[in-house]
């Protein structure tokens, strides 16, 4: 089953499980747009996509997952074409959950998700707090 998530365009459709994304013969060091983070706990395989209240694409290799008060940060293994740009993502959970070597999918929310982008496998789970005190972007 499909988990739908309606925020800030972020849609679920079917994917095809494929590997990561980074384009071949490239080279070129990939610098962080993420808001800086703090690990606060064990890197998980997995979490639960019935608990995940919101989701942001801080750029090409991370996204942020809020589950309750806790923030888990996905870095993928390699940067994935315009998901930072786009900042839309669609993924199939299996049995529930959403875990590492997985994939999401990015998407184009202009024609309501029908222009379908790169797909890029995800790395682990990992609780982390924001280092600034300022209003994080998550909501908190």
């Amino acid at each position: 089953m499909l988990r739908s998530v309606l925020y800030s365009g972020f849609i679920s459709a079917s994917l095809a499980l494929v590997s990561g994304c980074a384009p071949l013969g490239t080279s070129r060091t990939f610098v962080s747009d993420a808001r800086p983070a703090a690990a606060v706990g064990k890197a998980q395989r997995c979490i639960n996509t019935s608990l995940i209240s919101r989701q942001t694409v801080q750029d090409d290799r991370t996204i942020d997952f809020r589950l309750g008060s806790t923030i888990y940060r996905n870095t993928l293994p390699s940067p994935c074409p315009r998901l930072g740009s786009l900042r839309s993502i669609a993924y199939e959970p299996l049995a529930g959950q959403l875990c590492a070597n997985q994939t999401v999918r990015v998407i184009d929310p202009i024609d309501g998700g029908a222009s379908q982008g790169a797909v890029c496998g995800l790395g682990d789970f990992v609780p982390v707090e924001y280092v600034d005190r300022t209003k994080d972007a998550m909501g908190s």
